[in-house]
């Protein structure tokens, strides 16, 4: 018995979220479940530009303005995502 995958999200598809990716999740043998993310070399790259604001926009005490500015900064970088072939 091995690895089952139970969910795949192409990221690449939803024209609605401004980060890009394949998430594939699977099951372990002995249940656990966990997640690899394939990103191209270039959208590996905007992806570290992108999470400092991704955190911001995610944390707790994020509120209003400071939310704002950071998920239009991320719509700002999104453009320099490139879809790879077959996507």
């Amino acid at each position: 018995m091995g690895y089952t995958k139970t969910e795949v999200d192409n990221k690449w598809l939803n024209k609605e979220i401004p980060y890009k990716g394949l998430h594939v999740k699977f099951r372990s043998p002995s249940g656990i479940v966990f997640e690899l993310q394939f990103h191209t070399p270039e959208g590996m790259d905007i992806k570290n530009q992108f999470h400092p604001l991704y955190e911001i926009e995610q944390a707790p005490n994020a509120k209003g303005f400071k939310k704002f500015v950071a998920r239009s900064k991320q719509w700002e970088i999104s453009p320099r995502y490139v879809a790879p072939d077959g996507i």
